[in-house]
């Protein structure tokens, strides 16, 4: 853990974003930010009060027409990749006013001192005294007015964004910028750097691959009583999908997601009553290992169902009062409402279900994880999965429920046995995660004081408390890449499971809270569903929206409701991402993660052998060209690939390559004796 703590608070000071320069320098999404820049500077080009950009305008209308037609006949399209995100770029923190300011720094920018001005300052300042003119035109550049040198570019910009952290890009963009290797930019050039940069990166966040096919499907039956599904699940030794509604509604569908069965959690209670003591399901979970259904109620109730058959059948109940659906009584409501209280054992509701078992040891006992409404966690370890969850002594047939009364727990320790993790969290436990390489667990809760809480089930080592101001609501962790991506009311973040003081990534954009979130591993994407029925597909490397859908279910003029469990990610052989509101289910179906996921998991970055690697020691930059006249620049520290050419010779093969003695120009020598 020390090796993991230190890289990631290394990590954590070079590539963490502060939350609040996030918030006040957040750059606009898609196209408006683009669209925004575009009319800023036809606006400058334009503006009839400066003469100095008047000579720009034709060189600023051929450059943006040109560049559009490129982009429309391309068939194979520059690829330019951002830099790792978690260093966040300058593009990013240039507004609208940025430019306005840098725009009349240019235009106030003096041009060098004449020889005769220089001997004047030096009389001025040196009279009487024996010194004598030193001759340093030789090392001076002699610039025109609005130009800047290297030092005033960047001082200029750092006055301007009121930060030093960015003063190594401000190196590279100068040398981009410069194409002339004088020395000296204009507003002119830095203009034109501007409108390809932006060009090239909305053409390619545009030009996304979608991980979905088609359009997607919606399904619904009447027979599921139009109550809002808590959540679906998967039941894979008989391959359908489970749905399990707030009233207890439990539907069996297949995997073309047509209705096979409905049954009630409990079929001989009175709707009536029921309803005047809110017993409605919080959470459902599926036992792979032993084929069973966990489903938790606001009875302080935990059923379990067998998926074995092809009817589910309750097999066990878990109770915790004198009141039991199953069991006929005869008492008034009043009566049974005092005595419900009289006879608990269980001193919470269960709202959240984990499930964990070891898939490599057969006869291993198995752990079910349940957090509750007053903050604390309960572990249930079967030792016997595979021959009982309980203890049954009367061996009740198997038409028959098994009943288990909570305070009978301790006399069946050889079958199961609990432990209670108390004051977890100062409010509800919303979701919860087991961890099993650190034998830890995963909580979040709405209370801004412990939000997201990894804690050691036996309390051995530090527990890690996440902080935000209103609290987690959903949550979704990934070790492969190492990160825990959480939903709340105000935007999607990405943390680092050992950096408790600010995310990695604070990615917003939608209008509403967000509901749910899932990790898609394979591709290194999250997806999040929030209330205003939007769907955004992040990436997890750059830190921005790749995809947004806004789904319309047919609701039938109902309003939508939604419950805290929206998401179901099948990866292979499925491929789908279904989502719920109410009680309609929708239906994604994804790319093969083989084709779409190759370009991660595959080391090949060129088609063809390569012909020669530079290193651009100025811009930190590793230049790659291969047989084909692909010519790729990738990021030395970060491994991004900044810049690819497809056609540096057409379709000649590329021979040579090699950089200029300032190291700005790349010249490229091809088979048939030409040089670019």
């Amino acid at each position: 853990y020390k090796i993991d703590i230190n890289v990631s608070k290394k990590t954590d000071k070079i590539n963490v974003m502060n939350e609040i320069d996030y918030d006040k320098n957040a750059k606009k999404e898609g196209a408006g930010k683009f669209n925004d820049i575009y009319a800023l500077m036809d606006a400058l080009m334009t503006s009839p009060d400066s003469g100095y950009i008047k000579k720009s305008r034709k060189r600023w209308t051929d450059v943006r027409k040109k560049f559009i037609d490129k982009v429309a006949k391309r068939s194979t399209p520059v690829t330019v990749v951002k830099r790792d995100e978690g260093c966040p770029r300058i593009e990013q923190h240039l507004s609208l006013a940025n430019f306005q300011q840098l725009m009349d720094r240019f235009a106030t920018t003096p041009g060098s001192p004449s020889q005769r001005q220089r001997g004047l300052v030096w009389a001025k300042n040196n009279i009487g005294s024996k010194r004598t003119i030193k001759n340093n035109d030789a090392n001076e550049i002699s610039k025109k007015p609005g130009q800047m040198t290297r030092r005033e570019f960047k001082r200029t910009l750092v006055e301007l964004l009121g930060t030093h952290k960015f003063n190594r890009q401000l190196d590279e963009i100068f040398s981009k910028v410069d194409v002339s290797c004088d020395g000296l930019v204009d507003w002119e050039d830095f203009c034109t750097y501007t409108l390809l940069q932006y060009q090239e990166l909305d053409y390619e966040r545009h030009n996304r691959e979608t991980p979905f096919i088609g359009k997607p499907k919606f399904f619904s039956d009447p027979r599921m009583n139009k109550e809002v599904i808590i959540k679906i699940l998967y039941i894979s030794n008989s391959n359908r999908y489970a749905t399990v509604s707030k009233d207890g509604t439990i539907g069996v569908w297949g995997v073309d997601l047509e209705l096979v069965q409905c049954l009630q959690l409990s079929p001989n209670s009175n709707d009536d009553l029921k309803k005047k003591l809110n017993l409605w399901v919080t959470d459902a979970i599926y036992m792979k290992n032993i084929n069973k259904l966990a489903i938790s109620t606001t009875s302080r109730d935990l059923y379990f169902l067998d998926t074995t058959t092809t009817t589910l059948m309750k097999q066990f109940h878990l109770f915790a009062n004198l009141y039991c659906a199953d069991r006929p009584f005869a008492m008034n409501i009043s009566r049974l409402i005092s005595n419900i209280y009289a006879f608990l054992d269980l001193p919470s509701v269960p709202l959240c279900l984990e499930y964990w078992f070891d898939p490599l040891i057969f006869d291993a006992r198995s752990l079910l994880i349940y957090g509750d409404d007053i903050g604390n966690v309960t572990f249930l370890y079967f030792n016997k999965p595979h021959v009982a969850l309980f203890d049954d002594p009367a061996q009740i047939r198997r038409d028959r429920t098994c009943q288990i009364f909570a305070k009978d727990i301790d006399r069946q320790s050889e079958f199961v046995q609990m432990q209670v993790l108390t004051d977890v969290h100062k409010d509800w436990v919303r979701r919860i995660k087991y961890l099993p390489m650190h034998t830890s667990i995963v909580s979040c809760s709405s209370n801004g004081k412990d939000s997201l809480v990894i804690r050691d089930i036996d309390k051995k080592k530090k527990a890690y408390t996440f902080r935000v101001t209103k609290g987690i609501d959903c949550f979704d962790v990934s070790l492969l890449w190492n990160i825990v991506a959480t939903g709340s009311s105000d935007a999607v973040r990405l943390w680092n499971p050992y950096v408790t003081n600010k995310p990695v990534a604070v990615m917003k954009g939608h209008q509403l809270a967000v509901i749910d979130v899932v990790i898609y591993e394979d591709q290194g994407l999250v997806f999040s569903f929030a209330k205003e029925e939007s769907l955004r597909i992040w990436c997890i490397k750059e830190h921005y929206c790749l995809h947004s859908i806004s789904l319309k279910f047919p609701l039938d003029a109902r309003l939508p409701d939604h419950f805290s469990h929206v998401f179901l990610l099948q990866a292979s052989p499925l491929n789908t991402l279904l989502i719920t509101c109410s009680d309609v289910i929708a239906e994604l179906k994804m790319q093969n993660s083989h084709q779409t996921g190759a370009r991660i998991r595959n080391v090949v970055t060129h088609t063809r052998p390569l012909c020669g690697a530079l290193y651009n020691k100025r811009l930190n930059q590793v230049i790659v060209g291969c047989t084909n006249s692909l010519v790729s620049v990738w990021d030395f520290e970060s491994g991004q690939r900044i810049i690819q050419f497809s056609t540096a010779h057409d379709q000649e093969e590329l021979a040579y390559m090699t950089l200029d003695a300032d190291e700005k120009r790349l010249l490229n020598g091809s088979r048939n004796g030409s040089i670019t």
